[in-house]
């Protein structure tokens, strides 16, 4: 049994090619940062600690790079990628935690202590932020007060000798 085929969807639609739409330019800063962030946002690469490491990565020169990048991408590149990283670290924190546990379970207190910290979270302190019995807290100052600084330093100039008592 054939199926009924309507005159609409017989239509062809119109061809579309790539003249035909406009699409973003990609440019070689926009590949560079690309390129950067897949290298630092993958664990197993190490973290370039200057400027000339981090070129190198994307094969360009130094000169070039602070061509395309002035310092304040570089640094929101960095948080990006330690952002992607962080998403990530699936795989590294599962190994951690997994070899945590195993400690804990052989009795290794200060492995059971963290790993209760970082999968129950850490227990606060508590703090009190009032005095006795819910009263204000009272203001203690270690300055002296304005007068006798007045005092002490007219006694200096007249002897030359500070008081005892100050």
């Amino acid at each position: 049994m054939k199926k009924k085929v309507s005159k609409e969807s017989t239509k062809k639609l119109p061809k579309i090619t790539v003249k035909d739409q406009k699409l973003p330019r990609i440019t070689a800063k926009d590949r560079h940062r690309v390129n950067l962030l897949a290298y630092l946002a993958d664990w197993d690469n190490t973290w370039p600690k200057s400027q000339k490491k981090l070129a190198a990565i994307v094969n360009i020169s130094l000169e070039t790079l602070r061509f395309h990048f002035v310092k304040a991408e570089l640094d929101q590149i960095y948080s990006d990628a330690l952002d992607l990283r962080k998403k990530n670290s699936y795989r590294q924190r599962t190994s951690v935690y997994d070899s945590m546990l195993k400690e804990a379970e052989d009795g290794n207190v200060t492995a059971q202590k963290e790993f209760l910290d970082r999968t129950e979270g850490k227990v606060t302190d508590k703090i009190q932020h009032t005095g006795k019995d819910g009263t204000p807290l009272q203001l203690v100052s270690a300055m002296p007060e304005p007068e006798s600084i007045e005092k002490q330093s007219s006694e200096t100039a007249s002897t030359g000798i500070p008081s005892k008592g100050e």
